[in-house]
């Protein structure tokens, strides 16, 4: 009995970091399409969730490589223990391929995960027929 008590203290010394892992903020990086038309407006969200008595931020993101901001929503949210922090990022591009919105760093030792984003022609069926741009047409005045 003593030998099995033993063992259950030394499991418990040896894996009781990881009851603590719950207190470090997370981030979490997503979007809500990963492959977007030329031109195409679409969101990306990044999430910090925290323990009640740490004080987190949100990265500030100026601009991103290949894509234009078009607009941002800032929320927060959570209870007594766990709070929560979301931006989300109004974006598109006029760069067609497929590019990589970087890791933003929220602390020492926390970081996002990088995101790739497909951004593409709209597609073209050969077999329709061709429209050719009309000429300017002639308004009368009122």
């Amino acid at each position: 009995m003593i030998r099995k008590n033993g063992i259950i203290v030394c499991v418990l010394l040896l894996y009781g970091h990881l009851l603590t892992a719950q207190e470090k903020p997370v981030i979490s990086v997503a979007a809500d399409k990963r492959k977007v038309l030329l031109g195409e407006h679409f969101r990306l969200t990044i999430r910090v969730q925290y323990p009640g008595a740490t004080a987190a931020l949100l990265p500030e993101i100026d601009s991103i490589p290949h894509f234009e901001i078009t607009g941002t929503e800032t929320d927060s949210s959570g209870e007594k223990n766990n709070k929560t922090l979301t931006r989300t990022y109004q974006l598109l591009s006029f760069d067609s391929g497929h590019w990589v919105i970087p890791s933003y760093q929220l602390g020492r030792n926390l970081r996002s995960d990088t995101l790739g984003i497909d951004v593409v022609f709209a597609e073209f069926d050969p077999q329709q027929p061709y429209h050719d741009i009309k000429d300017v047409a002639d308004v009368k005045p009122p």
